[in-house]
């Protein structure tokens, strides 16, 4: 069993809305891959609420989400610049709560993102399952949503992660903290330093590479054609 732990939200676009938050993409994915999921988070018990239930349902996420009924369900202005996602986050909602719940089984990963973490209330949750299930393999997303974010609070991500995923925009964070500009030596520096065993950087266009103690693989791209192109939404997720 896989546990997702964060936000799921509600991307409100310029022509749609659609459900997202990274952890509930992974969810999603992974559910899709065969794989069982428990993820845990909160919503309002209003209309965005019900249509994420809903979803979650449809997907066969067996969820571990609680229903705030005096707080909204989260929700996400976005806009593109250069078809990039930019997203003005609303504050003081369900998902800024997450509620510690009971979970079923032991799971074998425990994925989190720094989003959700940063808030006080799910940094308590998140500590308290980090203490149950010291076995688990950590999975950290570290994502760079300002004003959601710290140096400090990056360097607890680090110290609380097996398994780190990077975008290019994360990577130059790291750079900028550690006073570094050399690939190799950041990676080294990651791996050496922290917890983390395993690091898993996306790098857009230029692909990927993945990283450990005894391996460094780098995967090109695939060029898709503009016609099948629709938005970079929950890629980094989905990857």
């Amino acid at each position: 069993m896989i546990a997702c732990f964060g936000e799921v939200l509600v991307d409100c676009l310029p022509d749609k809305n659609l459900i997202g938050g990274a952890p509930f993409n992974v969810a999603i994915n992974l559910t899709r891959l065969g794989r069982e999921v428990r993820f845990i988070s909160q919503i309002g018990n209003d209309d965005f609420g019900k249509s994420i239930y809903t979803l979650a349902q449809k997907e066969h996420i067996n969820t571990s989400v609680s229903v705030s009924e005096q707080l909204a369900t989260g929700y996400v202005s976005v806009n593109f610049t250069n078809n990039e996602p930019q997203y003005t986050i609303q504050e003081n909602t369900a998902w800024n709560y997450i509620q510690y719940k009971t979970l079923d089984s032991y799971p074998s990963h425990f994925i989190f993102g720094s989003l959700a973490t940063y808030f006080q209330p799910n940094l308590k949750t998140f500590k308290k399952y980090k203490n149950l299930f010291p076995q688990a393999l950590f999975v950290c997303d570290l994502n760079i949503r300002k004003p959601f974010i710290t140096d400090d609070h990056i360097i607890f991500c680090l110290e609380n992660a097996d398994f780190l995923k990077i975008n290019e925009e994360e990577l130059s964070e790291l750079y900028r903290i550690f006073s570094l500009t050399d690939e190799n030596q950041l990676f080294h520096y990651l791996l050496q330093t922290f917890n983390v065993k395993y690091l898993l950087v996306t790098l857009g266009s230029q692909g990927a590479i993945f990283i450990s103690s005894s391996q460094k693989l780098k995967q090109p791209s695939s060029p898709i054609s503009p016609s099948d192109f629709k938005d970079t939404i929950g890629a980094g997720d989905g990857f």
